[in-house]
């Protein structure tokens, strides 16, 4: 990429460099949760990126995968989803950092972990009917891949999942429109104003 695809900076032209070296500083006292994503993001901006989005991680403990293991039921395992909890707790200040310690970028957080949450607590709000039952055929209590060779069910959109650990393209395309055009799940901007913003 080059500068013409470089976005505008969200904090104030006046940072001063003793402010980015702190921020600096801070990165290397982050716990280990959130250090995958600053070397990853700290790459995609060796490479050329300037705008950035960082998600978080939806629950875990929710996939058929994990619901299913011990009994059928759509109880998310709580034990599972606290695997995940200290990262998402984190990546806001990540995201906040990589404004300093990254010049010339503009990064917004996604939250898909509470749009996903909203779908599975409230699934005919947005016209799912199963939440544990995979679209595909599954074998072992619905906690395996697809079985090779077996039709899906005849209604995907009915589906929050389409095997056990990943989500239909129904669910994925409701989380998808709101971080593009809502703030409700990407923020402080959406998407469809990220891909606005003009480059310096």
């Amino acid at each position: 990429m080059g500068n013409k695809s470089r976005s505008s900076l969200l904090y104030p032209s006046h940072v001063t460099t003793a402010f980015k070296e702190e921020s600096n500083r801070r990165l290397l006292r982050l716990p280990s949760p959130t250090r995958g994503a600053c070397q990853l993001t700290q790459k995609l901006y060796e490479l050329g990126a300037r705008k950035i989005v960082v998600f978080d991680v939806a629950a875990p403990g929710c996939l058929p995968a994990m619901t299913n293991r011990i009994a059928f039921s759509s109880v998310c395992e709580e034990r599972v989803n606290q695997l995940v909890n200290e990262y998402n707790r984190l990546l806001p200040q990540l995201v906040e950092d990589l404004k300093c310690r990254l010049p010339g970028t503009v990064s917004i957080l996604g939250r898909v972990s509470n749009s996903f949450q909203n779908i599975y607590q409230n699934p005919s709000k947005f016209g799912f009917k199963y939440t544990n039952i995979p679209c595909c055929v599954v074998d072992d209590h619905g906690t395996t891949p697809c079985v090779p060779n077996k039709t899906p069910c005849q209604d995907r959109n009915q589906h929050i999942f389409y095997d056990a650990i990943h989500t239909s393209e129904a669910a994925n395309a409701i989380i998808a429109n709101q971080c593009f055009s809502q703030s409700s799940v990407c923020s402080p901007i959406n998407i469809q104003q990220l891909a606005a913003v003009q480059g310096r």
